[in-house]
């Protein structure tokens, strides 16, 4: 066992225990920190003591309820008596089993009746309490025999004592302690799995050091948020040296090792106490990756899968109608222990019943899989399935496996492309070029016009996107338009079949031209696609919706962008897009709200989503990996960006991500420039410059931004700024009004004042809040006029951007100054203060209650009617739509305040009433 310090969160196999009533839940407390379950704490604390209730904590195995117990007992031991229980699988097949220890056996006249039992238990207690109150604290609450469950609800009820009762759910305990909870002479405290924030807090404790975000929610997808397999994931990954330590920070190097016995013991227990039923239903989810409600009740009695829902084994995914093994440590664990034999039975079980074509991708992959490690066939299409679906969540090896069963898969359109893109995957350009350029100078002549045309576009897809040569991919659209154009092959296709190639196309060649950041040339195919494209499919609409307001926020219509990227999240949440698709358009939205000063919004989309970890290839979403540290340098905060930064700038060197580690690199010299770190700040550029030149936008946009600002911050004044007025002259060129604002903003903040007529006009000429803001501020600079240069400042402090607040308060100290202004020079000054207060002062968790700005109004709609205690169905009523669609409104709503549930909403609404941000 690897030595592992300040573990928050540990719970003790104990079944067969009778712990005395002075003995701990937990050995070696001293050495334990509560981490990520403080505030638990606090609140079951407050609900015990003289004219509080009681609690019962209700969670999963492993969730931390014993290492509370252990906490609230040492917290509480001086003040009253703590009497410690524990149910055991033995102690539930004996009367009073647990309470043994205090019944003394020995007596002639061993007490049997609950009530006997009762009258005794409660002398012993005054006896021994001496004044004290009595605390109960029973862990396995849900092992108890009815006996003991019984007489714990007498002294609860008589208030012979106070009880905390553990778990692992309310549908587990025995009526005496339910209708405890349902007299409210109990408080219900429900334990979740931990957070993916709480998760990097826990892992930084446990490791005494830092780690990047990439283990982090790699880690929480594998562990499910779980305490105790989060334990034994870390010390596995060590162990197998897939999480190593790089200078301080531990980054994971390698795949997930899920095959230890540690984590097999882990399970093997949890899951010891399932019915051969049970066990059926759980190895046919882990083999098949999930199944569809309806195929499980033909195949399997409903009532197991229904307890396996109801013990948390399993849960219905998110976008998906399939049930699946919730925690995919659960899943790979029972998936590696069934033997080949049975493996085989069940898989000729679902053979002859399953319906892969309709099948979701991740269960066609799975289910795809497991027929090849059984030796049975694979069906040509299936496979074809199973391969496209491997290399969206971003596993080429495993969809070359599937293609290696097709006999003519270098002459299969969709073979061809699913080689390539696996092969580009796993960084052998070469092969798939070779690949490629076969099947173009022979078998692509052959192809029907709507195959060609897949081709065509899928190949300028991998140019554009995976290979960065978007000239290349325009060449491969060139040659489709030129094909879609000739009268002889339009002929070949219904009239219907040729619009939708031709708006396909048009898309194509849209976003090839926003990858280059050539937005203006596709604002008016994108319009016409997403306004008049009826005949459509509606994802093409929706990814046209999204290019077309990220083209509308980078020429300065700031407003309009954001009013679309508003419609189209909601059609996306009505439509029930893709994960891949979601993703998309995620990223599409990160500069409507940036350029905005929506700074909110954009850290809300450049952030982590529960909803991905079904798709673990997308993970490492380019932004998503870079999220608060990316944000953090936008904003000026240098210390907080770099506490973000460093660590992802480690795991992205070993994963050689050369694109996300340029702008990462970008931002941190900036950070460090700030901080007068100029050594550190000159070899973050150093190792930039040794970087491959990017073509994307989305990488070089930020690059150039924060590189210019680093060579400016480390020699002040007006020459310095050279390079930002550079960088402007080339947006203005491009068309890009928005980044040329950004541009000249900070070179004027930076002292160029010469630049602030430039500055007004461009800003007069863009929508939002970043440009009101520097409107003022040219106008104050012109005008001299301090007090207006103090109201920039302002606005730029209302939507986050400290650094703004504070250059704009200088420069207005500087004006009051030459005026002779005192009274303003004394405001700007504290002002300026504040604001750099602020700027280093550690930056504090973005909670709930301040993510409700980044709710749409229909949104806030819902959260309002959940409030008021409507279910969906009157929700749905009442807005008049679908249960559905509350239903995707909800889950989205989750997903921005990262919270698990309708409970948790709750609790933030209550929260936020407190704090009057609502009514």
């Amino acid at each position: 066992m690897l030595p592992m310090k300040n573990v928050g969160v540990e719970v003790r196999a104990g079944a067969g225990n009778t712990p005395s009533e002075s003995k701990p839940l937990v050995s070696d407390f001293d050495h334990l920190q509560l981490v990520g379950r403080d505030r638990i704490l606090e609140k079951i604390a407050e609900a015990v003591g003289p004219g509080a209730r009681g609690v019962l904590l209700a969670g999963d195995p492993g969730t931390g309820k014993t290492v509370l117990l252990e906490h609230l007992q040492r917290r509480l031991s001086r003040e009253m008596h703590v009497v410690q229980v524990r149910g055991s699988s033995i102690g539930a097949r004996t009367e009073n089993g647990a309470l043994r220890f205090l019944l003394d056996p020995t007596e002639d006249e061993e007490p049997t009746h609950s009530v006997f039992a009762f009258q005794k238990l409660s002398k012993l207690l005054h006896e021994r309490s001496h004044g004290k109150p009595v605390l109960l604290l029973v862990d396995n609450a849900h092992l108890l025999d009815v006996q003991a469950a019984a007489v714990i609800g007498l002294l609860a009820r008589s208030g012979q004592a106070q009880l905390v009762a553990a778990c692992n759910g309310i549908s587990t305990l025995s009526a005496d302690l339910v209708n405890l909870w349902k007299d409210g002479l109990l408080d219900l405290q429900e334990i979740d799995p931990f957070t993916p924030a709480e998760t990097e807090s826990w892992i930084a404790a446990t490791l005494s050091a830092n780690v990047s975000q990439l283990a982090v929610r790699t880690l929480w997808h594998h562990s499910g948020g779980n305490p105790l397999f989060l334990r034994t994931l870390v010390e596995e990954q060590i162990r197998a040296g897939t999480l190593l330590d790089r200078d301080g920070t531990f980054v994971l190097a390698a795949a997930v090792v899920l095959d230890g016995r540690p984590l097999s013991d882990v399970v093997g227990a949890r899951l010891s106490r399932l019915s051969a039923g049970e066990r059926n239903v759980l190895e046919l989810l882990a083999l098949s990756g999930g199944l569809s409600p309806d195929l499980l009740r033909r195949v399997v009695k409903p009532g197991d899968v229904d307890s396996l829902l109801e013990r948390g084994l399993a849960d219905r995914a998110p976008t998906r109608a399939i049930i699946r093994v919730k925690n995919p440590a659960v899943a790979e664990v029972v998936r590696r222990e069934v033997p080949p034999g049975r493996s085989m039975q069940l898989q000729r079980l679902l053979d002859n019943t399953v319906d892969l074509s309709a099948a979701a991708p991740v269960r066609v992959r799975a289910y795809a899989s497991w027929k090849l490690t059984c030796g049975s066939a694979l069906e040509p299409e299936v496979a074809l399935q199973a391969a496209e679906a491997a290399n969206r969540s971003g596993d080429g090896e495993s969809a070359l496996r599937f293609l290696k069963v097709l006999s003519d898969r270098r002459l299969n359109h969709r073979a061809v492309l699913g080689e390539a893109f696996a092969l580009l995957q796993l960084n052998r350009p070469a092969e798939a070029d070779d690949i490629l350029d076969a099947f173009s100078r022979g078998p692509l002549e052959l192809l029907p016009l709507c195959s060609m045309a897949d081709f065509l576009l899928e190949r300028a897809s991998l140019a554009c996107i995976q290979k960065d040569a978007p000239a290349e991919a325009d060449g491969y659209l060139r040659e489709l338009r030129s094909r879609l154009d000739r009268s002889e092959l339009a002929r070949s296709v219904a009239p219907e079949i040729l619009r939708s190639l031709r708006d396909r196309l048009a898309l194509a060649e849209a976003t090839v031209s926003s990858y280059q950041g050539r937005y203006t040339d596709s604002i008016p195919a994108l319009t016409s696609l997403y306004v008049n494209g009826r005949g459509a499919s509606e994802d093409l609409r929706l990814r046209a919706g999204g290019l077309l307001a990220e083209a509308l926020a980078m020429i300065g219509r700031q407003d309009d962008a954001i009013r679309l990227a508003e419609e189209v999240t909601e059609k996306m949440n009505v439509a029930g897009v893709s994960d891949r698709l979601y993703a998309e358009l995620r990223q599409r939205f990160m500069p409507v709200y940036l350029t905005a000063g929506m700074w909110k919004n954009c850290a809300e989309v450049m952030g982590y989503t529960p909803r991905l970890r079904t798709t673990p290839g997308l993970w490492l979403h380019e932004f998503d990996v870079l999220g608060s540290g990316l944000m953090s340098a936008y904003e000026g905060r240098a210390e907080h960006a770099l506490q973000a930064l460093n660590p992802t700038i480690v795991q992205l060197r070993c994963l050689g991500s050369d694109a996300a580690l340029g702008v990462a690199l970008a931002a941190a010299a900036y950070a460090h420039a700030l901080q007068g770190s100029l050594p550190e700040s000159r070899e973050c550029l150093r190792e930039l410059n040794t970087l491959p030149a990017r073509n994307a936008w989305v990488f070089r946009g930020p690059i150039d931004f924060f590189k210019a600002l680093a060579v400016a911050v480390a020699a002040p004044g007006p020459e310095s700024t050279a390079g930002l007025l550079q960088h402007a002259d080339q947006e203005q060129l491009d068309g890009r009004v928005s980044y040329e604002l950004f541009f000249l903003s900070a070179a004027v903040r930076l002292g160029k004042l010469a630049a602030a007529p430039r500055l007004l006009a461009v800003a007069r000429r863009c929508q939002g809040a970043f440009a009101e803001a520097s409107r003022v501020l040219a106008t104050g600079l012109m005008a001299e006029n301090p007090e207006l240069l103090l109201a920039a400042g302002e606005l730029a402090k209302s939507f986050g951007n400290e650094r703004f607040c504070r250059d704009a308060a200088l420069a207005a100290h500087d004006v009051a100054v030459r005026t002779t202004n005192r009274t303003a020079a004394r405001r700007a000054l504290n002002v300026a203060a504040e604001s750099e207060r602020n700027l280093n002062a550690q930056s504090p968790h973005l909670t709930a209650v301040a993510r409700l700005d980044c709710l749409t109004i229909r949104e806030r709609e819902i959260v309002q009617m959940v409030a008021g205690g409507a279910s969906n169905r009157e929700i749905a009523q009442q807005l008049h739509v679908s249960v559905r669609t509350v239903e995707g409104h909800l889950y989205q709503t989750y997903t921005k305040l990262q919270i698990s549930g309708r409970d948790s909403l709750h609790q933030v609404h209550q929260e936020a009433a407190r704090a009057g941000v609502v009514g």
